[in-house]
Formats: C-alpha cells, structure tokens, sequence
C-alpha cells in the first residue's frame, strides 16, 4: 500500500522586525523562512514588504518597525517551525500567522484593500468639499460630534450627550430617568 502524499495547507504570516535591522538581516531571516517552508514540503506564494510602518502601540520601547508578509504552503508543523525561529531572533518583534483558503489570492486582496482605501479618500474628500465632515457639527443642520442644532454628541438646543436649551442629554435638566418621583 503507497503512503499517503501528505497534505499541504496555505498559510499567511505577517512579521514585524525592528526599526533598525539591516538589509542583509532581513534578507537571511527571509531565506531561513524559505528554508523551513521547503524542509515541509511547501513552497513560497508570495513575499511582500510593507516597509518602515508606525506600530499601533510601543513593543519594548519601539514605535516604528518593518512589516512583511509572506503566503506559503506547507504540510503540518510548518507555522510552528517558523513561529519557533520568529521567538528565538531578538530582530522579530512580532508576528502573526493564519490558515487561508486554497484558492487565497493575495494580490486580489491587496488590490481590493487599496480600492477600499481610494474610495474611503474620495468619500471623505466630497464630504469635505459639500461641508459636511461629520466630526465637528458643522453644515446647516448641525449636529456630528460637536452638537449644533440638533445635538450630537455636544449638546445643543435638542439635547444629545451635553444637554441644552431644552434639556435632555446626560446633562441636562429634563428627560432622563428620574430618581425618587
């Protein structure tokens, strides 16, 4: 009876090394990932450097690092392999693997996340251009974060959180729950 042809799964890997960490650095943390991948039985998808990003919060004293992603197939043990050397090299600040679907196409992704992010930017830029910006109130009819007319979160003469003329709100004289009536 012939064995079993083992099973590859696909994975995504997203890597954060430190700010200061050299060309040649990376590029020999990148080959030792290819290494383990090919010791698995797998084979590279795709690599992509993000580049020097800001970090959502300081991780030991670091606010910038450089982000990578890498798409691999791999039998099993794979992700544990490569997350073992990410805890070992003091250049990996971070990292974070996930399972994706056979038919993942990382390109299709990036293209659809970059559409997104255009069409929020040309959103947010006709918003700009009619006066209506949805943070500071603003516009004839008020309202946003900043209150207006008729609220928002700063109150006004229709209440919302700050209260106003008329009451209501958190803060002001009427509407509310009353206690002890």
């Amino acid at each position: 009876m012939a064995e079993a042809q083992a099973r590859l799964n696909n994975y995504e890997t997203v890597y954060i090394f430190k700010s200061d960490i050299t060309d040649a650095s990376a590029a020999s943390i990148n080959e030792k990932i290819d290494s383990v991948v090919a010791r698995f039985g797998g084979q590279i998808k795709n690599r992509d450097e993000w580049g020097l990003k800001e970090l959502a919060f300081p991780i030991d004293r670091a606010t910038m690092g450089r982000y990578y992603v890498v798409v691999y197939t791999g039998t099993s043990g794979v992700v544990e392999e490569i997350e073992r050397h990410f805890k070992i090299l003091p250049e990996v600040i971070r990292f974070l693997s996930v399972a994706v679907e056979a038919d993942y196409d990382y390109d299709k992704q990036i293209k659809a996340i970059q559409q997104a992010e255009e069409d929020l930017k040309r959103s947010r830029e006709m918003r700009k251009r009619e006066g209506r910006d949805g943070f500071g109130g603003g516009g004839r009819d008020g309202g946003g974060f900043g209150g207006g007319r008729d609220g928002g979160f700063g109150g006004g003469r229709e209440g919302g959180f700050g209260g106003g003329r008329e009451g209501g709100g958190f803060r002001g004289d009427k509407g509310g729950s009353e206690r002890g009536a």
